[in-house]
C-alpha cells in the first residue's frame, strides 16, 4: 500500500529545519477538527444572539391595555363569587382564588412572573408593595383560627377588596 503524504518543500537557508511531512489522514483530521470548532463557535454565537433577543423582548414587550385587563380580571373575580354562592367553592377557596387572581393580574401588568412568589419574596420589592400588602390581607382570613373572635373579611368582601386594588393599580 503506497504511503501518501503531503510534503511542503521550502527552500530554507542553512540552520533551519524543514517542516515534518503530514499524512493525508492527519491533514484531513486537522481540517475536520477546525471545521467542528468553527461550527461550535457559530452555534454558540447564534444561540447567544437568540437568548439576548428573547430576554430583550421579554423585558420590552408591550403591556396589555389596562381597561381590557381589568375587565378580564373583574370577570374572573365575579366567577369566583358565583362558584362560592353555588357551593362549589368554600371560604378558604375564595381567599386562595382571589389572591391567585391578584397575582396573575400583577404578573400581566408587570411582565414578571409573580404567581409563585411568597409574601416574604414580595416584601420590599420595588413597585410591589400594594401586592404584598394585599396578599397579606387575603392570607389572614385564609389562615386565621376560625374559633377566635377576630374580624375576618367575608368572601364577598375579599372579592370587592381585590376589585378595589385592581381599580387603584397604576
Amino acid at each position: 500500500m503506497p504511503n501518501f503524504s503531503i510534503n511542503f518543500a521550502l527552500d530554507l537557508p542553512d540552520g533551519f529545519v524543514a517542516p515534518l511531512p503530514y499524512s493525508v489522514g492527519l491533514t484531513l483530521l486537522g481540517f475536520v477538527g477546525a471545521i467542528l470548532i468553527l461550527s461550535l463557535i457559530i452555534i454558540m454565537l447564534i444561540n447567544s444572539v437568540a437568548n439576548f433577543r428573547k430576554s430583550y423582548l421579554s423585558r420590552h414587550k408591550p403591556k396589555p391595555p389596562v381597561r381590557e385587563l381589568r375587565a378580564k380580571y373583574f370577570a374572573l373575580l365575579d366567577e369566583i363569587l358565583v362558584l362560592f354562592k353555588n357551593g362549589q367553592l368554600n371560604e378558604d377557596g375564595v381567599y386562595y382564588e382571589t389572591a391567585s387572581t391578584l397575582r396573575k393580574y400583577a404578573s400581566e401588568r408587570s411582565g414578571d412572573d409573580l404567581r409563585s412568589m411568597t409574601k416574604r419574596d414580595l416584601e420590599g420589592k420595588e413597585g410591589l408593595t400594594i401586592l404584598h400588602d394585599s396578599i397579606a390581607e387575603l392570607y389572614n382570613p385564609e389562615f386565621k383560627n376560625r374559633t377566635a373572635e377576630q374580624d375576618i373579611m367575608s368572601p364577598e368582601d375579599a372579592v370587592e377588596f381585590v376589585k378595589s386594588i385592581l381599580r387603584r393599580w397604576s
